[in-house]
């Protein structure tokens, strides 16, 4: 068996100059016979390496025989597409009255050598990754660290060029796995062999690696959907990634704010042109997620509008910023049901629940100052109305709670002068009312008419 291994190459030469009728194959065998010249680099490489006398069957599947065979592979399909591109012509240009199978070869690469090269090019991608997880938890050795970090970069390349012969999103998706793949096996090789790197340099790398692809979005927005959006597509997944990295590690609340709020501020920078870009949805969404943590477990707030108000703020930010996108009515009601509950969850302390203090009184009548005046300067009519009617409840519960608490006597005296006031009012008003009847009418016209315009 082995000196029929070690015979191979002469018969392959041999089977190469086998003469032929044509330059290309006719028949099926012929096809055949000429695809498998183009094995042969394979199959050297591989038993040049392996050695199952010596080892066992065990040695079949060893890394650095099936990375050199990879790399074999890969070298044969890159050949073969660069025969097709650049020396087919020259060949053509040959006379070739006697040809033999090295010359069908030759015509089956010419005519199929891109398709050759695709194949081969996922093959040894497929094949190295499979190395690479087989391999987990072991570190290479310093000839098979060369190799495979020679393939990744080898595939970076190719996948480069495939990208740009074939227009599609997968060429640059796996040329982005083959970078990854190239740092991965440097950080388990570092992991494994020294203590210099630990889970928070992921994090990093990560921070890096979007930082880096931020400053890139505008070359981004000039390049071709098919490589835009993969692109965008990364840059949108390294933040999920990166806090499941800190949460799988437990690398703590501090790292995980500088995740969302590096990544939130990054996302602002991309959509500042745009107000309607996607990334204003994430770099909201980020804030809104920061300021929910801080408050979480920096500052171990557990009262519901802590965490409502954030979210309820967010939304609303969205909901002005995409209002173009959406109608009338849904942004009404969209807007109804978040200041109802930001109120609502606000005033529950508030009002209903007398084991909290006048502060939670406070914090609902900023809430509600806060609608009034993006009411007034966003002309919205339900911000300005649900505003004033939760700063109304909240200003009588403050004057119950503090009515409450007093003597009967002081209680009744405030009581009777309120109640005096009120009618006064009620009479000095109606008298300025019908002395001024027109003046406040076309007062009232002017008020009706620009509230018409709100929305």
């Amino acid at each position: 068996n082995v000196g029929a291994v070690e015979d191979v190459p002469r018969r392959g030469v041999l089977a190469a100059l086998t003469p032929r009728s044509t330059r290309a194959a006719r028949s099926g065998e012929q096809l055949a016979m000429a695809g498998l010249i183009l094995c042969v680099p394979a199959w050297l490489a591989y038993f040049s390496q392996v050695t199952l006398l010596a080892d066992g069957v065990g040695a079949a599947i060893n890394s650095w025989p099936v990375l050199f065979t990879t790399a074999a592979v890969f070298l044969t399909g890159s050949l073969a597409a660069f025969f097709q591109i650049r020396m087919l012509s020259e060949y053509d240009q040959l006379d070739r009255s006697r040809p033999r199978l090295f010359d069908q070869t030759l015509s089956l690469i010419g005519s199929r050598g891109s398709d050759i090269n695709t194949v081969t090019l996922w093959l040894s991608f497929v094949a190295t990754v499979v190395v690479q997880m087989s391999h987990y938890g072991k570190p290479f050795e310093a000839r098979e660290l060369t190799l495979i970090m020679g393939l990744y970069a080898a595939y970076s390349a190719g996948w480069f060029f495939e990208g740009k012969l074939r227009r599609g999103m997968w060429p640059c998706i796996v040329l982005q796995l083959s970078v990854l793949g190239f740092f991965a096996v440097i950080r388990q090789q570092l992991m494994l062999t020294t203590q210099f790197w630990t889970p928070e340099y992921d994090v990093w790398a990560s921070l890096v690696v979007s930082f880096g692809l931020t400053g890139c979005k505008q070359i981004f927005d000039l390049q071709h959907r098919d490589v835009r959006i993969p692109l965008m597509g990364t840059l949108f997944t390294l933040p999920v990634v990166a806090l499941i990295w800190v949460l799988y590690n437990h690398l703590g609340t501090n790292v995980a704010l500088l995740v969302v709020g590096l990544h939130s501020l990054m996302f602002s920078f991309m959509g500042k042109d745009d107000k309607e870009s996607p990334c204003n949805i994430v770099a909201i969404a980020g804030f809104v997620v920061f300021v929910l943590m801080s408050f979480w477990s920096k500052l171990e707030l557990r009262v519901i509008h802590a965490y409502s108000l954030p979210v309820g703020i967010g939304v609303l930010v969205l909901l002005q910023m995409f209002r173009q996108q959406i109608e009338p009515d849904t942004r009404n009601r969209i807007r109804l049901i978040t200041l109802l509950v930001m109120i609502g969850s606000t005033g529950f302390y508030a009002l209903v629940d007398d084991r909290y203090p006048l502060a939670f009184n406070l914090t609902l009548i900023a809430v509600c100052l806060a609608a009034m005046a993006l009411g007034s300067f966003f002309r919205i009519r339900l911000y300005l109305v649900l505003g004033f009617a939760g700063l109304m409840v909240d200003v009588s519960s403050i004057l119950f709670k503090v009515l409450r608490g007093m003597e009967r006597s002081s209680r009744m005296t405030i009581v009777g002068s309120m109640v005096l006031l009120v009618g006064v009012g009620l009479v000095l008003g109606a008298i300025y009312y019908k002395t001024h009847r027109d003046r406040i009418n076309r007062l009232l016209d002017r008020l009706r008419a620009k509230a018409g315009e709100w929305e």
